[in-house]
């Protein structure tokens, strides 16, 4: 396993994303008629997933579930000073579940690619619905 220095730059963008994001939240999107609907943060935090995936494929899923709970109580306490306390704690409660189904997602598309998780796209269509004569674009 990697020490922490190796995964720390990993530990800082995802507290900086999140912590951007509920920043951002506060500030409504006034373009194309959205204010009431979309805030900035809506663009930012997609940008915590990726940190996630590829944490996950550079180092696994042991590392990235460090990495995403250390992010994450690190990108709390900060948003709760920068942000606010109800803005920190509505993104923890959503931040959590979705982080930890997206470790399920891509477990279960390694184990459905042959146990190749570093691969493109992750997980193509069940064998079960592919016709066997026409040869399929994901394969």
């Amino acid at each position: 396993m990697p020490s922490l220095k190796h995964y720390l730059p990993y530990v800082a963008a995802m507290a900086f994303v999140v912590v951007a994001s509920n920043i951002l939240v506060l500030y409504p999107f006034d373009h194309f008629g959205l204010k009431d609907i979309v805030t900035w943060g809506a663009f930012t935090y997609p940008v915590a997933f990726l940190v996630n995936d590829l944490t996950n494929r550079v180092y696994g899923k042991a590392v990235a579930r460090r990495v995403v709970l250390a992010g994450f109580v690190i990108a709390v306490v900060l948003s709760i000073w920068l942000a606010t306390p109800r803005i920190a704690i509505a993104s923890g409660t959503a931040f959590l579940p979705a982080k930890c189904s997206t470790f399920k997602c891509s477990t279960a598309c390694a184990a459905c690619n042959g146990g190749r998780p570093r691969s493109w796209p992750p997980c193509s269509a069940p064998r079960s619905i592919q016709s066997s004569s026409s040869p399929s674009p994901l394969h």
